[in-house]
């Protein structure tokens, strides 16, 4: 009995996932700017990839446990936010001459807590000496 309810379980998040995923339209390269919205795609640390299901999957297991998706919103191309493990991280984005980004802790450009790359219509944020990428995807 205990088997089938989780099938049944899995099989109703699947289709979720299936169903939200469609919810999404993407940004086209062209138009795209720090200032977009931007939504979670992946995370990579120390060696392992968490996508979307998987990041789903993992919070369905124990939902006492679960953790939102990561958020980032960068809405005047300066002031920036990235929400990851239940915390906001608040930063200033300094545009490099490579086109890249240094994210620092405040005004004072002292403290820097990462580093941020667009490539086409995909944003990624690196956190710290690379301990950690987040991939996010423009989306409308």
């Amino acid at each position: 009995m205990r088997r089938s309810v989780k099938a049944i379980a899995l099989a109703v998040l699947a289709a979720m996932m299936f169903a939200f995923a469609a919810c999404s339209k993407t940004v086209s390269p062209e138009d795209v700017t720090i200032e977009c919205d931007w939504e979670f795609q992946s995370l990579e640390t120390d060696g392992d990839t968490y996508d979307r299901n998987t990041w789903r999957l993992y919070n369905a297991v124990d939902p006492s446990e679960s953790v939102p998706f990561p958020e980032f919103y960068c809405y005047d191309g300066e002031n920036c936010t990235l929400q990851f493990n239940g915390k906001e991280h608040p930063g200033v984005m300094v545009l490099n001459d490579d086109g890249s980004y240094t994210i620092y802790n405040d005004d004072s450009l002292e403290s820097q807590w990462g580093t941020a790359t667009i490539e086409g219509n995909v944003l990624h944020v690196y956190l710290g000496d690379n301990v950690a990428e987040i991939e996010f995807i423009a989306v409308a």
